[in-house]
């Protein structure tokens, strides 16, 4: 089985210059040499990314992006040009897309919110203002509605425990009141909810959900369904099964973005991009264990080509 704590770090020896020649020399004349840009660019961090971007611009008076964008096509260039892009506009983009025109694409503002760390989700509010001109509470209070609204918001607060530190008596307290707020009451108090599940550390979720299921005799997924619906369902049930496995909910994700009718080149784009530097092993290991073969092997059998090359470095490094 693949291990975690894979992922993109900054390259140790990192020099923009000999790197923005080789890449250069890659681009310039008749054709393209792919096996040069794909050797280069997943080994940069992102961070090292912009500066590969601002030095590229000083020696050849280029733009990196709009160079590699001129010389690559189809899905090697939505990969390649995505890489290019700094991680908090990337997700700040994220959810401009999720949001802007008719409907709202209320999966995906999950996807980025309930993943996302702390410094992630302050970095890309502040991305959203400069890109956008508008705060991104704004945009959400305007795009969504009802307590799915809410759930958004206090999401957006960034104040989940980022610690690893767990304690059962709180977990026993906080049992009891997802309880009270659910399965004991008339209606639902799903602000009880919201505050315990968008603020207690992952570990100290899974106590949680340990614990209610000795208080309530069912899983809190099962009290979620009886209790709720709609968006504001799927966004708790979002929550809970990342605080259970995060490689597992990116796992399934990749699955079903490369399998059966529902390939979409662009949700694998997005969380390769995404978690390139968060932990794609970890991620490896989920598949491996949920599916029975490597993510290596499932990805090397469902793409092809430079885009495949390029998709296997960033999520196996290889």
């Amino acid at each position: 089985m693949e291990s975690s704590k894979k992922m993109i770090k900054d390259f140790e020896g990192f020099d923009p210059e000999s790197d923005c020649k080789r890449l250069n020399r890659a681009m310039e004349g008749l054709g393209t040499d792919e096996d040069a840009l794909i050797n280069i660019l997943p080994a940069r961090s992102n961070s090292q990314r912009q500066i590969l971007r601002k030095t590229y611009l000083e020696m050849f008076n280029k733009d990196l992006v709009e160079h590699l964008n001129s010389e690559t096509s189809g899905n090697l260039r939505e990969l390649i040009c995505a890489l290019m892009i700094d991680a908090g506009i990337y997700d700040a983009k994220l959810l401009h897309d999720a949001m802007d025109g008719p409907g709202t694409d209320e999966s995906l503002l999950l996807e980025v919110l309930c993943t996302r760390s702390n410094a992630k989700i302050q970095t890309l509010k502040i991305a959203y203002k400069q890109e956008y001109g508008i705060q991104l509470s704004e945009a959400i209070t305007d795009e969504t509605s009802g307590h799915f609204k809410n759930l958004l918001l206090l999401l957006l607060k960034a104040t989940r425990d980022d610690t690893d530190n767990i304690n059962i008596s709180m977990a026993r307290r906080d049992a009891d009141r997802l309880y009270v707020a659910g399965e004991l009451s008339w209606g639902t108090d799903e602000s009880t909810f919201a505050e315990i599940i968008c603020t207690r550390n992952f570990r100290q979720l899974r106590l949680i959900f340990d614990e209610y299921v000795k208080t309530s005799q069912m899983k809190i997924e099962k009290s979620l369904e009886r209790e709720m619906s709609g968006d504001l369902l799927q966004g708790f049930l979002t929550l809970v099964k990342v605080a259970r496995d995060r490689g597992e909910y990116f796992a399934e994700k990749i699955y079903a973005a490369t399998s059966g009718l529902l390939n979409s080149d662009n949700a694998l784009i997005r969380i390769a991009v995404s978690q390139a530097e968060v932990d794609t092993g970890m991620i490896a290991a989920a598949f491996e264990r949920k599916y029975g073969i490597t993510l290596f092997n499932h990805l090397s059998n469902s793409l092809s080509g430079d885009y495949k090359n390029l998709m296997l470095a960033i999520l196996s490094g290889s």
